[in-house]
């Protein structure tokens, strides 16, 4: 996404606000893989996932036609429970 690239260029660091909006628009362009690398960076610059995260990446496997995808969305909600992150409705 240029927009990270732009900030982090700017002396901005990204939020969690940024990362779930970045996963989010993932949805609209069915780029699965897309969402979970921005998951993978947020997580590894020290952005704590919280609930929209895990809601929005969910909501990106549920929305995608690519094979696994279901799967990887039970395996996001075993992610989240591990990480003390209680699940609500989407």
């Amino acid at each position: 996404f240029d927009v990270l690239k732009d900030m982090k260029l700017a002396g901005v660091k990204p939020d969690v606000v940024t990362y779930n909006t970045l996963i989010s628009a993932c949805e609209s362009d069915d780029q699965l893989d897309r969402a979970f690398s921005v998951f993978e960076e947020m997580k590894e610059v020290g952005v704590t996932p919280d609930v929209v995260t895990y809601n929005a990446l969910i909501s990106v496997c549920k929305s995608v036609r690519v094979t696994g995808a279901g799967k990887r969305a039970f395996d996001v909600l075993e992610d989240m429970q591990s990480a003390g992150v209680e699940p609500n409705v989407l």
